[in-house]
């Protein structure tokens, strides 16, 4: 069985103590890419500008959740666009919650040249050709 520290035990006892309208939270944070979108924003020199928005496998009820921070990196690797990102939620661990889902979402840019990648984000993997028809988001 973990241990608290105490001043995290205190303050948990002194929440239930307390009036109705004391809250507890904690913060988690999410790595796993449910999806990404890729736009071609802009050409440099010949080379193209891709922004790319990812959404997390994560859903915030407005009433208990507050996205902290939420980030994406892309770099190329060998003809593969990685990409990966982190978002830090606070999330409100006692009362009831309403049960609408808000996105979570970050934008990244990378600029690469006119051809086709492989653009992956963990174990999932698709294919994304610059200059060629728009794409649905991927995943």
């Amino acid at each position: 069985m973990a241990r608290l520290p105490a001043f995290t035990a205190l303050s948990a006892l002194l929440c239930l103590l307390a009036a109705p309208g004391c809250t507890q939270t904690e913060e988690y944070e999410v790595e796993v890419l449910e999806s990404v979108c890729i736009e071609e924003t802009g050409i440099e020199g010949g080379d193209t500008q891709l922004t790319l928005e990812v959404a997390f496998d994560a859903c915030l009820s407005s009433s208990c959740d507050k996205l902290v921070d939420a980030s994406c990196e892309v770099e190329l690797v060998d003809g593969v666009l990685e990409v990966s990102g982190s978002a830090t939620i606070e999330a409100q661990t006692n009362g009831s919650c309403t049960a609408d889902c808000g996105a979570v979402t970050a934008e990244c840019s990378i600029t690469v040249p006119v051809d086709t990648y492989l653009v992956r984000a963990g174990e999932a993997e698709m294919e994304y050709e610059v200059g060629g028809e728009p794409m649905e988001c991927g995943f």
